[in-house]
Formats: C-alpha cells, sequence, structure tokens
C-alpha cells in the first residue's frame, strides 16, 4: 500500500527536522516530506473515495497488537483526503508566521517534526481497525497539538492553555478507552468492526457504552458543554495550529462518531433525539459565545463548537432516518454532515489564517485595539471577507450548501409523526437563529478590525502578510468558491459514504435514493451560481473603476478628521444583543471612574467569560472544602463512619473486579 511509503516519508521528514543544522533547511525537509505523503494518500483514497473498492492489508504483530488490519473503506478517505491536504497547507502557512524565528536560535525544526507527525495520527486513526493502535493514534494526535499549542510555553497563560487542552484531551481518550474495553470484552478482540456485533444488540451495556463513546468524541470535538479547552487553546496557539485543531484534528471525534454510527444496528430513537439535541445546544451556546468575545481566535473558537453542532445535527437526524426505517433521512442528513465537516475545515481554516496574519501584522489580535487593517491588508481583508460570508451560510458559498441540506432533512415529508415533525421544525428555528447570530458576529469582527481607523496607535499595520500565508489563505479562497461554483460535485463526494453506511445498515443505496441531496439543491443551484458570478463582476468592476478614478476624502458631514472615539466598539456593536441574553452570557466589567476636579480620562472595559468553565473552576477550588466539610460531619467513634468507609470501600473493590472482569 502507498500508505506505508506515505508513513515511511512523514518519519524520515520529521527527524530530519530534528537532527539537521539550520532552520530553513530543517522546515523545508519536513514539508517536502508532507508533499510526498501528501500525494500517495491521495492516489490511494481518491478512487475510493469515487466508488473503487476498498483497499485492506493484514499485518501480524506480536503481543499485545496481534493481527492489526488496516482498511480504506470510503468514510477513511473522505477524511484523508482533506486532513493531510490541509496540514500540508498548514505547515507551508508556518513557514511565513514563524518566519521571525527562523535567523534565530530556537528550533524551529522541532515544531514542524510535530506537524509531520500530526499527519502521521490522521493515517493511523483513518485507516488502522485495531482499537489499540487506533489509540496509539489518538494519543500521537493529542500530544503533538500538546506540544505545538504551548509553542510559547514562556507565556504562563499558554502554558495554562496547553495543561487545560491535555486534560479535555486526556479525559476523552481516558472515556474512549472504557468503551474499548466494554467492547472488545464483548466481542473477544480488538478488530473495531467486531464491536459492531456488540453494538448492534439492544442491551443496557451498550447503551452505557454509546453514551461513554458520544461523550469521548464529543470532548474530543468540543460539544457544548465539553468545549471549555477549544477558545482557550486556540487563543495561545500559534495561527496554524488554531487551524488545524479546529479544522482538522477535532474532526477526528466527529469520524468516530460516524463510523460508530454505522456499528448501529436500528438504533432506537432516543439516541437520535440525544445526538439532536446536544448538538442543537452546541449551536445555539456557541454562537451566543461567540458574538460577545473581544480576541479574534477565541472568537473563532466557539464559533467551532456551534459548527460541529450544525454537523452534530445532520447526523442526529439520520440515526433518526435509521430508527424510523426511512433512507432518505439519512442520505440527507449524513451528506449535509460529511460536507459541512469538509466546508467547516475550509473557511475556518481561511479565518484562522488570516487572524494569525493579522496578529504578525499588529502584534494583537484585540477587536478593542484594531481598526483600519483593509487600507493596509487588502488581501487579508479579502480572505476574512470571504471566510466570514462562507461561515455565515449566505449564499452563494459553501457554508449555504450543506446547512440547505440539513435543512432539507430537517422539513423533509419522510418524518412519521406530527409530534416528531414539530420537533424537527423547531431544531430548524434554532439553526435559523443560529445562522442569524453566526452572520451578526462575523460581521462585527470584519467591521471592527478592517474598516474605520485605528483604535490604537501602537496596533497599526505596516505591511500585508508574508507570502506563504497569503498563499496558503489563496488556496482556501479558492475552495470555498470551488464549491459555491460546483455544489453538486461537491454534493457528490459524500455519494459512496453514505451508500456504504446504507448497506451496513442492511438498506438499499439505488442511485436515486443516493442523488436526493443534489435533486434538494438543484432549484438553487443555479441561482447560486449566478450570485457567485455576479460578485465576482461586481469586484472585478469596482477594481477597474478605482484604477481609472482619483482617490477623494469622502465628506464626513463637516469632520474632517475621524478619530477612534467616533468609532463603534466590539462591545458596543453587540451590547442590545448580550443585553438580550444577560441571563446567558456572564461578563466582567472593568471600570476607571473620573477624579478630582480636573479627571483624567475615563474608561470602561468588558470581557466575557465562559459560564461553563467559570462554573467547573468554582467546584474544583471548593472541592477540598466540600470534602473537609462532609468528613466532619461524620465522628470518628460512631458506627456510622466505620459504615461509610465500608461501603467506600466495597465499591472500590467491585469496580475494580468489574474491570478485571471485562
Amino acid at each position: 500500500m502507498l500508505l506505508f511509503v506515505a508513513t515511511l516519508a512523514l518519519l524520515v521528514g520529521a527527524f530530519l527536522a530534528l537532527v539537521l543544522r539550520g532552520n530553513p533547511l530543517r522546515a523545508g525537509l519536513a514539508v517536502t516530506s508532507q508533499v510526498i505523503a501528501t500525494a500517495l494518500v491521495l492516489a490511494e483514497a481518491l478512487p475510493i473515495l469515487f466508488g473503487a473498492p476498498p483497499a485492506e492489508l493484514l499485518l501480524h504483530w506480536p503481543a499485545p497488537l496481534g493481527d492489526v488490519r488496516l482498511q480504506i473503506e470510503a468514510l477513511d478517505a473522505f477524511f484523508l483526503c482533506f486532513s493531510l491536504p490541509m496540514t500540508l497547507l498548514g505547515s507551508i502557512y508556518a513557514l511565513g508566521y514563524l518566519k521571525p524565528y527562523m535567523a534565530s536560535k530556537r528550533h524551529v525544526g522541532a515544531h514542524f517534526s510535530l506537524l509531520n507527525l500530526t499527519s502521521l495520527s490522521f493515517i493511523i486513526i483513518y485507516t488502522v481497525e485495531n482499537s489499540l493502535a487506533f489509540l496509539l493514534g489518538w494519543e500521537l494526535a493529542a500530544l503533538a497539538a500538546w506540544l505545538l499549542v504551548i509553542w510559547d510555553y514562556e507565556n504562563q497563560k499558554i502554558r495554562f492553555a496547553g495543561f487545560n487542552y491535555l486534560v479535555s484531551t486526556h479525559m476523552s481518550f481516558l472515556l474512549l478507552v472504557a468503551a474499548f474495553v466494554i467492547g472488545t470484552g464483548a466481542s473477544q478482540t480488538h478488530d473495531l468492526s467486531m464491536m459492531a456485533n456488540f453494538l448492534a444488540q439492544d442491551t443496557f451495556q451498550r447503551d452505557v457504552t454509546f453514551i461513554v463513546l458520544m461523550t469521548s468524541f464529543g470532548l474530543k470535538s468540543a460539544f457544548f458543554p465539553f468545549h471549555t479547552w477549544l477558545p482557550r487553546a486556540h487563543s495561545a496557539a500559534p495561527a496554524h495550529v488554531s487551524a488545524l485543531m479546529s479544522g482538522v484534528i477535532h474532526k477526528a471525534g466527529l469520524f468516530g462518531m460516524i463510523k460508530f454510527t454505522g456499528m448501529l444496528d436500528h438504533p432506537p430513537a432516543w439516541m437520535g433525539w440525544y445526538v439532536v439535541g446536544f448538538s442543537a445546544l452546541s449551536a445555539v451556546m456557541g454562537v451566543l459565545y461567540t458574538v460577545s468575545q473581544r480576541d479574534i481566535k477565541r472568537m473563532l473558537g466557539y464559533s467551532s463548537t456551534e459548527n460541529v453542532g450544525i454537523a452534530g445535527i445532520g447526523l442526529g437526524l439520520a440515526y433518526l432516518g435509521l430508527t424510523w426505517q426511512r433512507p432518505l433521512l439519512v442520505v440527507l442528513g449524513l451528506t449535509g454532515c460529511l460536507l459541512h465537516i469538509l466546508n467547516h475545515a475550509i473557511f475556518k481554516c481561511l479565518l484562522f489564517y488570516a487572524a494569525g496574519a493579522i496578529y504578525r501584522a499588529t502584534h494583537t489580535i484585540d477587536l478593542e485595539r484594531l481598526g483600519g487593517l483593509r487600507r493596509v491588508m487588502p488581501w487579508t481583508a479579502l480572505f476574512f471577507l470571504v471566510g466570514s460570508l462562507a461561515i455565515s451560510a449566505l449564499p452563494p458559498f459553501n457554508g449555504f450548501v450543506s446547512e440547505f441540506i440539513i435543512y432539507s432533512g430537517l422539513v423533509s415529508e419522510q418524518v412519521p409523526t406530527a409530534l416528531d415533525r414539530g420537533l424537527l421544525l423547531a431544531v430548524m428555528t434554532l439553526l435559523a437563529f443560529v445562522g442569524a447570530v453566526s452572520a451578526l458576529a462575523i460581521t462585527r469582527a470584519f467591521g471592527i478590525a478592517f474598516l474605520g481607523v485605528p483604535r490604537d496607535p501602537a496596533c497599526v499595520a505596516h505591511e500585508e502578510a508574508a507570502a506563504p500565508m497569503r498563499f496558503t489563505m489563496g488556496v482556501h479562497l479558492l475552495g470555498i468558491l470551488a464549491v459555491a461554483a460546483v455544489p453538486l460535485g461537491a454534493i457528490g463526494l459524500a455519494r459512496v459514504p453514505v451508500a456504504d453506511l446504507l448497506r451496513a445498515q442492511g438498506l438499499a443505496a439505488p442511485a436515486p435514493l443516493l442523488a436526493a441531496p443534489a435533486q434538494a439543491f438543484a432549484p438553487v443551484a443555479w441561482m447560486c451560481g449566478g450570485l457567485l458570478l455576479a460578485l465576482v463582476l461586481v469586484g472585478l468592476l469596482r477594481r477597474a473603476i478605482n484604477r481609472e478614478s482619483e482617490a477623494h476624502v469622502t465628506w464626513g458631514c463637516g469632520y474632517t478628521a475621524a478619530t477612534p472615539r467616533m468609532q463603534y466598539t466590539g462591545a458596543s456593536f453587540a451590547s442590545q444583543f448580550g443585553n438580550t441574553f444577560e441571563g446567558v452570557l456572564q461578563y466582567f466589567k472593568r471600570f476607571k471612574l473620573p477624579q478630582g476636579f480636573f479627571p483624567e480620562r475615563a474608561s470602561i472595559g468588558t470581557h466575557n467569560v465562559d459560564g461553563v468553565e467559570n462554573r467547573m473552576f468554582h467546584v474544583l477550588g471548593t472541592a477540598a472544602q466540600t470534602v473537609t466539610r462532609l468528613s466532619e460531619r461524620l465522628p470518628e467513634t460512631t458506627p456510622h463512619s466505620f459504615a461509610a468507609g465500608f461501603i467506600t470501600l466495597v465499591l472500590m473493590v467491585a469496580f475494580l473486579i468489574a474491570g478485571g472482569s471485562l
């Protein structure tokens, strides 16, 4: 298999990046090895994604791994075909982003070596059908991402953000271990495909395993309320690391959800509603936090929680379709889910890269200090604008395509009862609300950062982003436009993975059924194409007119010198919306009150805090006192204290015995 050569190329590139001298040489060889590995993986995976037979190979390893089966099915190929190319693009972006370190004594090669290991972890996770090897790839991705996050490890806040991520991802790891222990214990093999026999049984143990798996994958993908690591890690990490974490790495959680969905034989309805419920909650809470952030990367981090919720709604709809034996709902839900995963990876990486360009030019991503960047950074402004339109699901851009398919499933006539139809219509209403608030949040970010005049003289940009950074952003921009220009072709990328899921459930997958998402979108496809063409023509016409006309100062009603105090701030832009949801959004406010007969300038600053994280730290901070108070209520000399201790001991021994038996 070509994957072996790709794996070898990544390992050799990582090794050379560590041992050779000179940062430019280290980085160049690491990127070259990623180019080779990406080309080989695409050569292996693309034919399978478009209908070729799955590739399979059995490797004989000594204990404890035993026989390890490598397999690339259509779902694996779908994730491989965007994970490795986007990691390569992130590495190219890093050549420009880390340029200030290239001539220093800092070992940049270690950073690029970790990027190679990240690509390697994708190959393991998406191709290995052994639970122990799967956990190895899962842990490799987690540790590599953690070390990438703490690149500026001398900053205490960055170290704390990295530690927060490390704890969260290992909670996910431990839950996944627990689920695999139960599943492999029941199937008596480490082969993941054999877990299908266990997950197909309608037992309480199967239901508990399902909850554990969803919680583990929810932690990995940052569903609410397991999202608290995401905004901190994104704000602390270099821009390309944030992009890869949000757009690529945490997609492994969604992959796990979809993969194990195929193993459930006619899942009960509560599973589908469970996934739809927490996905809708993630979408709503994620977008509410998005609109209130002043840090651009924290805002984009919360937006990831919103978008995995949107993809999760499509997956939950597919679950319900399996329950109700409605293949059309399965096709619409899973197609919308897969396409939104791809679309989110494209436009979210673009937005993070644009945020990184802003940081490199101004040394801040605080909206309250930025302004007027469009004049100095026109390309970055264009990239951020297109990414903003895409993430807001506005036609004709790619975010609209995937969300339209999910909408089509939510309003489908295939829903069996009036109650179910009413619940799905309520979810559709929430999804529409999420889209509107997302547009508000991203309009606020673009307007405050790129329009007007700089709000802080110390944060004025003087040059555009470096060439490698612009190249990477340009490729992602082309990806958005490609899906917008050929939406029916993009929808077709999910055709074979969806057909495989239907066959795994014993359902027929005729061509007319698989073409349903494209048929649902076809009436608006021509409209989107015409709108995209009109936007391009207007942009070119405006550029031509600007070249021929002279620049003049816009008449400002007598005000000839605009000042930052005459502009909206990020807080004032969203203040009315924040006041509406003040019961959900928590703000810390800092005042500087005027004092004396001739007071200095007063000020007020607001900062939105994560309610879940705030409450979690409060509970952890008071845990020791709570245990102490409880222990003080149990006298040491009475039978009650002995009974409490004995019960605790019995429970611990019972858990140990149960774990050993599994």
